[in-house]
């Protein structure tokens, strides 16, 4: 993907991508791509989470979560 795809032709907002760093279903490298493709995007990795995060993992997750939607609404 690259900055001149169909999505960040359609899409301008913020994105935030959160990943785990051991996700074994969806590869690290696709959240990465897709962050090229947008203007605006974050990319926050959990270090040592899979695809589906487990509560302490949440806790990582969830003020990164926090923080992006208080800074961009």
């Amino acid at each position: 993907l690259m900055r001149s795809s169909a999505a960040s032709d359609v899409y301008k907002r913020q994105v935030l991508i959160i990943h785990g760093s051991e996700d074994k279903i969806v590869d690290l490298s696709y959240a990465k791509r897709a962050r090229e493709a947008y203007v605006q995007c974050q990319l926050r990795v959990v270090m040592g989470a899979g695809h589906g995060f487990s509560k302490k993992d949440d806790e990582t997750a969830i003020p990164w979560m926090r923080d992006f939607l208080s800074e961009s609404f």
